[in-house]
């Protein structure tokens, strides 16, 4: 269970927000209104009060912060029938944060919300029977479950709930009816799109960008990227790269890919390293920047970056030199699948260069393995190899590269 008091701090699911509501306090209304005030209206059964003084325990704020405080003022104005209340505890219930996940519970108050009309109680019931049909949930119950999650999200979106919008344009592309629609979904994501919202312009670029119509999947990244939408960050950079869908622009590119990098964006990353290694994208060649970022794209399983970063450190290139710590790099990315990691280690082994000793049934394995994984430039080195074994060291190839052969490479 997480503590209440740490929801702040994160990204929650797409429901109402623990930490903020239209009717909290600010913090100029406590000049007017003070704690003792608020403590003792709620006391006297004001529903509004107890809901609000129970936001400030739940955010800890001009109030030592105190979860079971918390649910205790919002259960007593959620059993009068105040809606933000009972949207809360449902929102509470439904996340486990400081209390066991209670499904039935998140359902009980998100309905009695609901029945008033509480537009955030719609759209959370519709997000809660969409995850009970999602993944790990039983074929039986999932078309109904979706069903119903589809129905309170039409009410949410019927008020205009622009959320709502995009989560109707997922479930008709994804057929929660059997039926996947691309243009009903196209419909969703351009109403949530034009009104603003971030996740929906990406969803419209996604869909737009699969039916080639590059120019306007374009458009919409950007407007998502413009809002700081992190997944649309790099496809933004990429096109302006490739010039697709925009004008070929490097500078363009270089903006958008360190602004993915800054946010935490392992290919992006491990761009923004490449380029300060190679003097791509119109960077002056920076091999001391390059080793960071490619250690912090490394850090994510970042194939590429990991073996750029045993390069460099076999070189000594913005690092001091370490064949230890280049083998490392190399050897982790073509044990993970990447196949030019696996041609680089093959060879390696076959010329006994970076700190290796030559082992021909080790380069073979390798080499094999990275013809296998379609690295062009290995095959040759592989087939000349191959046949200088004898049969107990092809055996032994046989052997290792069944290892690792069921192991793909996911960037």
């Amino acid at each position: 269970m997480l503590r209440l008091s740490a929801l702040c701090a994160v990204l929650l699911l797409p429901r109402v927000s623990l930490c903020a509501g239209d009717d909290d306090y600010t913090a100029e209304s406590f000049q007017a209104d003070t704690i003792a005030h608020i403590e003792k209206d709620a006391a006297d059964g004001d529903a509004q009060e107890q809901y609000h003084i129970g936001v400030l325990y739940l955010r800890g704020k001009a109030v030592e912060q105190n979860d079971k405080k918390a649910i205790n003022w919002l259960t007593k104005a959620a059993e009068q029938g105040y809606a933000p209340a009972q949207v809360r505890l449902g929102t509470i219930y439904m996340g486990g944060y400081s209390v066991s996940p209670d499904r039935t519970k998140a359902e009980k108050w998100f309905l009695e919300a609901a029945k008033k009309g509480n537009v955030d109680a719609e759209r959370s019931l519709g997000n809660l029977y969409g995850e009970a049909a999602g993944p790990g949930s039983s074929k039986k119950g999932a078309p109904a479950g979706l069903a119903k999650s589809h129905e309170w999200f039409e009410k949410a979106a019927d008020q205009g709930d622009i959320e709502s919008e995009y989560h109707l344009g997922d479930l008709a592309w994804a057929g929660w009816d059997g039926k996947p629609d691309r243009e009903r979904a196209r419909s969703w994501y351009t109403l949530a799109a034009k009104d603003g919202y971030a996740p929906a312009q990406y969803a419209l670029a996604q869909l737009l960008f699969e039916d080639n119509a590059v120019g306007a999947a374009y458009k919409w990244f950007e407007k998502a990227a413009e809002q700081g939408w992190v997944p649309a960050l790099p496809r933004v950079a990429l096109m302006r790269e490739e010039g697709r869908g925009a004008s070929k622009d490097d500078g363009e590119a270089w903006k958008w890919w360190l602004k993915a990098a800054e946010a935490n964006d392992a290919e992006a990353q491990y761009r923004v390293g490449y380029a300060y290694r190679r003097g791509a994208l119109g960077q002056a060649k920076n091999p001391t920047e390059a080793v960071a970022w490619l250690k912090k794209a490394a850090a994510s399983d970042e194939r590429r970056a990991e073996l750029e970063l045993g390069l460099m450190y076999q070189l000594g290139e913005g690092t001091e030199k370490s064949d230890e710590e280049g083998e490392r790099w190399i050897r982790k990315a073509a044990v993970q699948g990447f196949p030019e990691a696996r041609r680089v280690l093959g060879l390696m082994y076959a010329e006994g260069k970076g700190g290796f000793s030559v082992d021909r049934v080790q380069a073979c394995a390798w080499l094999g393995l990275a013809t296998e994984g379609g690295d062009a430039p290995a095959k040759q080195a592989f087939d000349d190899l191959r046949g200088q074994l004898n049969a107990r060291e092809l055996a032994q190839v046989v052997t290792i590269m069944g290892r690792y052969r069921g192991v793909k490479s996911s960037r």
